[in-house]
């Protein structure tokens, strides 16, 4: 905020939730998208006939193009009983941060890691 009050940047992307709106600022609000976990075939996550938990599916490093918004990730953890260790895993998401698709494809493919998608 600091950098367009200057008139340093021309455009930022943010999460509205965590920014105070100014009269000053023209906001576009961007479409949604569905975002998705990959995982390979035999993925521990895949040994139960049940949907996987957001507890169960932080027990794996997720990979990521960008960081979560803090929003969503109290949103994944809304009402989610964890200890102190996993909270401060939690906090770190993504575990991978990664931009290349094809990077992505081989981690789904060769680890347990769970890349996002969107």
């Amino acid at each position: 905020m600091p950098l367009l009050r200057k008139c340093e940047l021309d455009l930022a992307v943010v999460v509205l939730d965590e920014l105070e709106v100014e009269p000053e600022l023209q906001i576009t609000r961007l479409n949604r998208h569905q975002g998705y976990l990959v995982v390979r075939r035999k993925h521990p996550l895949l040994a139960s006939k049940e949907m996987p938990t957001i507890q169960s599916m932080l027990q794996f490093p997720l990979v990521s193009a960008s960081r979560i918004p803090t929003t969503v990730l109290r949103q994944l953890l809304a009402g989610k009983r964890t200890r102190a260790a996993d909270q401060s895993h939690a906090q770190s998401l993504p575990t991978i941060a990664c931009e290349s698709p094809a990077m992505m494809k081989r981690l789904a493919a060769e680890t347990d890691a769970l890349p996002y998608c969107r």
